[in-house]
């Protein structure tokens, strides 16, 4: 007969154990339960989260409850949301979370009044609290409620008495919304309270906006007061110099960068930039004073020879890029270089103008053998730099190989190879090197070296080393291919050494080989540079206008189309066209060298502003 004392305590122990053991058994399976509803969430199987996350929440509704408050909103369920959000507030205090989960859930029915009136309540308890007012403004901002953003914002700044928090933020969203004014006016405040030294920070709050005309308007009107008080202010100067950037006011740029150069007594150097930006844009004029301010200082500062460097540089370009030859600016230029060289004479420190003396020479003047003369006479200077030396080297090479002495060429571009080794004008120089074994027909050995370019430092060199090298590899297959291929690279080097006529005989000829389909596109292309050269612009036109009918996807397309909509652009009747052939390249080849200009360009005929910054 079993003994009942020994029953009695047995069950007694059992239930010691129970009460001990059950609560971390019970805690033990939460645990898992919450690691696998969380599995399931992440997942996005909701059903399943469900069921677990509602199991949890019952038994602790308050560690829980983000949890099947998330899950329900993943599955659509606003009603029982909202049940567990109005349960929570009768069991707790309203805080702001509450607001806002209910007012998430209103936005998400479409009602709009009652998810205003919610959030207007978590905006108000924000107060003056900052982790409050950023939880707050973390969740309208995904939401892209940016009329309450601001309401926020303007809400921390009453409640705090202090305008001068969040004003940041406040300007964007001015901004985001339209509301140039009060951007402007909020923006130029912020100006007002930073000194000459940090003001600039403020306007990287402002500069991915700069398209936004109504609100330079705005903010020109408000700065331009301001300078009116404060003529001698740098401040208001150079916020003046900064909007006359954006809005491509060259004349105003100028103007307040002269002031601004006499006034702190710089050297030049804001002029220079300026110029730089102004020939990118070619606005070759406003280049060109800059330049010349520079150049004239009253005392020769450092900038006085890269001065007139850069002037002479643009004279140049705006003259190849004009309609028609300018008889009357050309020797205007050649006098300029003369009176400079006669001050300063032919050293080291006038290389690099000597070098484009040079080719101003061979260029407008057509004078190869002066030309030849000038970068011979540059490298018998001992003390020129590194750079300059091999910049006369690879100029001297071209020029040699116009005279047809290719086989001496060849040993000074071997020279500036070695010398410069990785640098860019290393990789120009094996360029180079690779296009005269081209010319020579020896294909093989071109396109051995032209494969070792396609991974150059410079864009251009492996663009062109690639595309030489493609047009080898494709017409090295057949005898006759390779024969219409010869011409080709002789009609080229012709070309080069003023000889159209025979150039133009050859491309005649590898035409009518039946096997130089392959090569029209080529051909067309050689054509129409030479065109561009010699200012045949209906010609070149012509040319390039049947390659990119005739070849609309062919590796010279792009280049095609970025030539046509540069001459279409010279002439204003034809600037909508020069559009057309922009948004070609951008449309139909997104990984082209010309894709970045071509994007400029398109801005700038529209009208918009073509900071990169």
């Amino acid at each position: 007969m079993a003994n009942p004392l020994i029953n009695n305590n047995f069950l007694y122990f059992i239930g010691i154990l129970y009460s001990l053991f059950y609560p971390q058994i019970v805690f033990g399976q939460d645990n898992i339960d919450a690691q696998i509803a969380k599995q399931y969430f992440d997942q996005q199987e909701f059903e399943k989260s469900e069921i677990l996350y509602k199991k949890l929440y019952s038994l602790s509704p308050e560690k829980f409850y983000k949890n099947y408050y998330s899950n329900l909103i993943a599955l659509r369920k606003y009603t029982e949301a909202k049940e567990i959000v109005l349960k929570k507030s009768k069991q707790s205090s309203i805080g702001i979370d509450y607001h806002l989960d209910l007012g998430y859930i209103y936005i998400k029915q479409n009602d709009s009044l009652q998810a205003s009136k919610e959030l207007v309540q978590a905006i108000e308890k924000s107060g003056k609290d900052a982790s409050s007012i950023a939880s707050v403004y973390e969740f309208l901002k995904p939401l892209r409620q940016y009329q309450l953003i601001i309401q926020l914002f303007e809400t921390a700044q009453k409640k705090q008495n202090n305008t001068q928090i969040y004003t940041n933020e406040l300007i964007q969203y001015y901004l985001i919304l339209s509301e140039n004014k009060k951007a402007a006016n909020l923006f130029v405040e912020e100006i007002k309270r930073l000194n000459d030294q940090t003001f600039f920070v403020a306007i990287q709050i402002v500069q991915p906006f700069i398209d936004n005309n109504s609100f330079l308007l705005a903010l020109e009107k408000q700065v331009y007061g301001m300078l009116a008080k404060e003529p001698n202010s740098i401040k208001w100067n150079e916020m003046a110099l900064w909007l006359s950037l954006q809005t491509k006011n060259y004349d105003d740029a100028i103007r307040i960068s002269k002031s601004l150069d006499k006034k702190n007594n710089e050297n030049g150097s804001r002029l220079i930039a300026l110029a730089e930006m102004a020939k990118s844009d070619r606005q070759y004029e406003m280049a060109i004073e800059c330049y010349d301010y520079v150049f004239h200082k009253k005392e020769k500062a450092a900038l006085y020879h890269p001065a007139f460097l850069k002037k002479s540089e643009t004279i140049i370009q705006k003259l190849e890029n004009a309609l028609i030859s300018d008889s009357i600016a050309v020797q205007k230029i050649k006098k300029d270089f003369e009176d400079y060289f006669n001050e300063n004479g032919f050293t080291a420190l006038t290389g690099d103008c000597q070098i484009l003396y040079a080719a101003f020479y061979l260029k407008q003047l057509n004078k190869l053998d002066t030309a030849i003369h000038i970068l011979k006479r540059l490298l018998a200077i001992s003390d020129i730099t590194k750079n300059t030396r091999s910049m006369a080297k690879l100029d001297l090479g071209d020029y040699l190989i116009i005279d047809g002495d290719i086989w001496e060429a060849a040993l000074i571009y071997g020279q500036v190879g070695s010398d410069e080794k990785d640098s860019p004008l290393g990789e120009m120089a094996r360029f180079k090197n690779a296009k005269l074994f081209y010319f020579k027909g020896e294909f093989e050995l071109s396109q051995e070296l032209l494969n070792i370019l396609k991974s150059a430092t410079s864009e251009l060199i492996a663009n062109d080393a690639l595309k030489i090298s493609v047009f080898i590899q494709d017409h090295l297959d057949e005898e006759a291919q390779t024969d219409a291929m010869k011409q080709v690279a002789d009609a080229e080097l012709y070309f080069l050494q003023n000889q159209p006529e025979k150039a133009f005989a050859l491309l005649d000829s590898a035409t009518s080989i039946k096997a130089s389909e392959s090569l029209i596109d080529d051909i067309l292309m050689l054509e129409a540079e030479y065109y561009i050269s010699k200012k045949m612009f209906i010609q070149a036109t012509q040319q390039l206008e049947s390659l990119v009918n005739k070849f609309p996807k062919e590796v010279l397309t792009d280049k095609a189309l970025f030539l046509l909509a540069e001459l279409y652009e010279k002439n204003p009747s034809d600037i909508e066209k020069s559009k057309e052939m922009y948004m070609k390249i951008l449309q139909n080849f997104k990984d082209s060298v010309y894709t970045t200009e071509a994007r400029k360009r398109i801005r700038w005929l529209r009208g918009e502003n073509t900071n990169e910054s």
